[in-house]
């Protein structure tokens, strides 16, 4: 099992009592190299929908043609890297823009006063922290696992006792989950030992070195002090070749979410120096995208002419948000990618970050992508116009996707078209896609038209949510309507959600349902979740329900900026991607 790979573990394995068919088990994978997809199929394309426990494919079943990264796929000499799927790459990156729309605390379908609505959400705090210290004793793993990573979320005095026994647990998936509660705690008094399992040889298994490793990082987003980025410094250098290569990426990780200045300077010599490894050279330009740092600008737009594809796709991502200034040449160099790269990795994520750039020039050249680029690419450039239209108002951009939802008949771009238009918040399109909610060609379609309502704040295409909740007959689109309602907050729809709640048998279902209510947030739906960790018998249901628990009462909220690895090359460590984009949410 790779070091990060756990919580897909969790997933895969935790919520349906072993592996979905034609899923294999969780195997190390060779840096590079894809593991499966994010998310389950809901039907033809697949729409990668995570929730808090959601179950994944794993490798491709034996037989099955899979391209390893950066290798061909095709004759012809053209390089077009490993499948891609957009809605991946959402997935991993969905909670940057998705969740409840306004800071909300628990109150009843009638409403309360400030002051009870702060009482009720203590009250629950308080229920949730206490179910969680009891389920660390739970008879399934799974639940104790979903039980730690809780009680970091909801970390206290009360709590603490039974977190570190977690440490200390037969099973190795709880052991990990422990140590990423440690994390997610934000708890200064544990760095010292974090420290000492992430770097003392053999003072734990890799994949727990590697978990601790991680774990400062995500602390440090919790407000932790980044303290530790010294000893990670002095560790990265002094590591032998086999610890660079299996425990330097998440090292470099967590001394990047703190902007380090001494580690970027060192990170930019990492990230040019073409004898390191490629994961490892692919965080240290992570790096300097987390933290903003300008000063990796000059080293990005360099390796973007690597010979690795897994560093010129981290290079590419980073620019993403290292133009402020110098928007024209990023993007100039951007564009210069898309033309001439034989990646088409590379390509895709360069057109996502001239969104991110924005300026002329990338709102140009995406138009044009959208409406003339290749089949292929043309849901990468929608994605990314509505990422540029989201950055700042433009009306004639989403009049553009607009036009070009209304007149496009490939299934997977009109998907990505309606996504680009939620990103966008534009006025246009809104009736299209509050139409294809509900009469969308395929479930793709009407998943994401459905978190396009969401995402462009349109609080009157909620009656097309409803309504898809009742009738749609599937019931994982029946969730992921229900999510993009829960974000509104509506104390009608309480009654809504829990009915959906309860109807769902999938554990894929039943993720996404839970948090959908852990993001309505009122007493009716958080105590429905608070009642599933306490009564339910089926463990996919109080784990689900555990961890979007966390997620609703977790005080200021989780991050979810601080995925290990959204955000850079998810194609360079597809499970880590995976772990890192249900942890945060």
């Amino acid at each position: 099992m790779t070091p990060t790979a756990f919580l897909l573990s969790l997933l895969v394995q935790g919520c349906s009592g072993g592996p979905p068919p034609n899923v294999g088990p969780v195997v190390e994978i060779s840096p590079g190299r894809p593991a499966g997809t994010p998310g389950p199929r809901i039907d033809g394309p697949r729409t990668g929908i995570p929730g808090p426990s959601t179950s994944s494919p794993g490798p491709t079943s034996p037989g099955t043609p899979r391209a390893v990264a950066g290798g061909p796929r095709t004759g012809g000499g053209i390089d077009l890297g490993p499948e891609l799927d957009w809605s991946d790459w959402w997935w991993l990156n969905a909670y940057e823009y998705l969740g409840p729309i306004f800071p909300r605390t628990p109150s009843t379908s009638g409403g309360d006063d400030p002051e009870r609505r702060s009482r009720s959400i203590q009250v629950i705090a308080d229920a949730a922290r206490s179910a969680a210290v009891a389920a660390t004793a739970d008879p399934d793993a799974r639940v104790r696992a979903a039980a730690a990573l809780t009680a970091g979320r909801l970390y206290g005095p009360s709590v603490r006792a039974d977190l570190l026994r977690s440490l200390e647990d037969r099973d190795p998936l709880v052991r990990r989950a422990a140590i990423a509660g440690l994390g997610l705690s934000g708890a200064e008094e544990h760095v010292p030992l974090l420290l000492r399992m992430g770097t003392v040889k053999l003072a734990r298994p890799l994949e727990e070195q590697d978990m601790a490793l991680l774990s400062l990082g995500l602390g440090a987003a919790r407000g932790r002090s980044g303290r530790f980025a010294g000893p990670l410094r002095s560790f990265l250098l002094t590591a032998s070749e086999n610890e660079r290569r299996l425990l330097g990426p998440s090292a470099a990780t967590s001394v990047g979410l703190v902007a380090d200045e001494t580690a970027l300077a060192e990170f930019a010599k990492l990230a040019s120096d073409g004898e390191a490894p490629p994961p490892l050279r692919a965080r240290a330009l992570w790096a300097f995208r987390a933290a903003r740092a300008a000063s990796g600008r000059d080293v990005a737009i360099a390796c973007l002419e690597d010979r690795q594809p897994d560093v010129r796709r981290a290079a590419a991502l980073a620019l993403g948000r290292l133009g402020e200034g110098e928007e024209e040449r990023v993007a100039r160099a951007l564009i210069r990618a898309v033309e001439t790269d034989g990646d088409t990795a590379t390509r895709a994520f360069a057109l996502l970050s001239m969104g991110e750039v924005g300026g002329p020039t990338a709102r140009e050249e995406l138009l044009d992508r959208v409406a003339r680029g290749k089949q292929l690419l043309r849901p990468w450039a929608a994605i990314g116009a509505g990422l540029l239209s989201r950055g700042g108002p433009d009306e004639a951009m989403g009049t553009a996707l607009a036009k070009r939802l209304a007149e496009e008949r490939n299934r997977d771009t009109r998907a990505a078209l309606a996504l680009a238009i939620g990103l966008s918040r534009t006025q246009d399109g809104r009736e299209l896609v509050r139409r294809m909610v509900e009469d969308g060609e395929n479930s793709r379609e009407r998943a994401f038209a459905a978190l396009a309502i969401s995402l462009g704040r349109d609080i009157e295409g909620s009656p097309a949510l409803r309504r898809a909740i009742r009738e749609i007959p599937n019931p994982a689109v029946r969730a992921v309507d229900a999510l993009a309602l829960s974000t509104f907050g509506s104390p009608g729809d309480a009654e809504t959600l829990l009915a959906l709640h309860a109807s769902l048998s999938a554990p894929d279902s039943i993720a996404i349902g839970s948090l959908a209510l852990a993001w309505h947030g009122s007493r009716e739906t958080l105590g429905r979740l608070l009642e599933e960790v306490t009564s339910a018998s089926d463990s996919a249901r109080r784990s689900a329900a555990l961890l979007a628990l966390g997620i609703g009462v977790s005080p200021g909220g989780v991050p979810t900026y601080v995925s290990a690895t959204g955000g850079w090359d998810y194609l360079a460590s597809l499970e880590a991607s995976h772990f890192a984009a249900r942890l945060w949410m």
